[in-house]
């Protein structure tokens, strides 16, 4: 695994807040003390190179030995093409390759490594790449708070075909019922038809509130029956942070050990679906030796993904960071 992210950093002390106490409480409850941004000056693409370049060096894999790519973003360069195909031009790698985009946010690293392991099994693939994560999701302007959360980093992953078959329980569940609780309204055509427009923004609104709504009416007890489904025991978890009360509020209502759920938030802020690869490559020393995990991700849709697997120590970790 390896993370890229920009090393502008933004400090919650330094942002605007009505009074120094809501600053404070600011901190406390939600948790973040900084987050990285580009400042609109790099892409999640110009991020995903970097990671995936480094990725290879440290594997010393070559860009012939990439069988399948699978890039999981919300801020894509374009519409239309997806990202993979811009890894493909600026990498140089194999025609015959493999490219599958999915727009997702933070729950994409499970599902995108549910999509790479799916087509790896039935293409037989023997090397492949996962890339996960954005810059710059903005949320409505109007919404100061919601644009002192989101951070930007994209994470690598290097996947290879071995002859040992783990097992893992993965479990998944979707609420398009309430799509609309995180969404950038003016972003697709159906703003386009609606309004007779052919502008449009990327601009993210997100019901704050209803997305808590979601985690106790829907993802607790989801989570509960995936436990209850589990045979093997998980001795880490590590899970989506959009903030560090709803971290700690799954944490609480799972009876899980604090300790056993590292956290990245008080340094990153949310940063999608990025948020639980950097969180692993944060906390490597948990997996010194093979770990019974899971990975548990919740937000756009509204989704929430379950995945226990064994986990080895990984062969190369490395982090970036990137000028703007």
């Amino acid at each position: 695994m390896v993370a890229a992210y920009p090393i502008d950093v933004v400090n919650t002390d330094e942002l605007s807040f009505n009074t120094i106490i809501e600053r404070e409480t600011f901190k406390r409850k939600i948790g973040i003390s900084q987050r990285h941004t580009s400042n609109g000056r790099l892409t999640a693409k110009d991020l995903g190179i970097v990671a995936f370049r480094k990725l290879l060096t440290g594997l010393d894999w070559g860009v012939s030995d990439i069988d399948l790519v699978v890039s999981v973003t919300q801020s894509s360069d374009f519409a239309v093409p997806g990202n993979s195909f811009l890894y493909q031009k600026e990498l140089k790698l194999r025609e015959s390759c493999h490219l599958v985009d999915l727009n997702s946010g933070c729950t994409g690293f499970v599902q995108g490594m549910i999509t790479l392991l799916s087509q790896g099994e039935f293409l037989n693939i023997k090397k492949a790449i996962l890339i996960v994560g954005d810059t710059d999701i903005l949320s409505d302007e109007t919404r100061t708070e919601s644009n002192k959360l989101i951070g930007d980093a994209v994470c690598a992953i290097a996947f290879e075909k071995t002859d040992v078959c783990n097992e893992y329980v993965y479990k998944n569940y979707n609420l398009g019922l309430e799509y609309s609780t995180i969404i950038a309204r003016s972003s697709g055509a159906r703003y386009c038809v609606n309004n007779n427009k052919n502008s449009l923004s990327p601009v993210i609104n997100m019901d704050g509130s209803r997305v808590f709504s979601f985690i106790a009416e829907n993802v607790i007890p989801f989570l509960k029956e995936f436990e209850s489904e589990k045979e093997d025991k998980t001795e880490y978890y590590f899970i989506h942070q959009p903030n560090l009360m709803f971290h700690q509020y799954i944490i609480k209502k799972m009876n899980w050990e604090t300790e056993r759920c590292p956290t990245i938030i008080s340094e990153f802020g949310n940063v999608s679906s990025a948020t639980i690869p950097l969180t692993i490559i944060r906390h490597t020393k948990y997996i010194k030796c093979e770990r019974i995990i899971s990975l548990i991700s919740f937000g756009v849709g509204l989704s929430c993904s379950a995945l226990q697997m064994s986990m080895s120590p990984l062969d190369f970790v490395d982090e970036i960071g990137c000028l703007c």
